[in-house]
């Protein structure tokens, strides 16, 4: 039961951030980060190594969709190279 909580929570921030990052412009990370964190203490990680876990998290995840969205407009024919 734990388990589907833990990522129902990982599911509704990670829609609260797209939420937020649409309507205010705002990147992720704001509300990522110090989820994050949380996530990670709260599984027993210590604190600094939770800060850096969180941070490279978030950076992660900006990347893979990053890509992600630069190799669908390369389909696309949307690049101006």
């Amino acid at each position: 039961m734990e388990e589907i909580f833990l990522w129902s929570l990982l599911f509704l921030f990670g829609a609260l951030s797209g939420f937020a990052a649409g309507l205010f412009g705002i990147g992720g990370g704001i509300i990522l980060v110090p989820f994050f964190w949380w996530f990670f203490s709260s599984l027993g990680v210590s604190e600094g190594i939770a800060v850096r876990l969180s941070v490279g998290t978030s950076l992660a995840v900006i990347t893979s969709i990053a890509l992600f969205a630069s190799g669908f407009h390369f389909l696309k024919g949307r690049l101006n190279w």
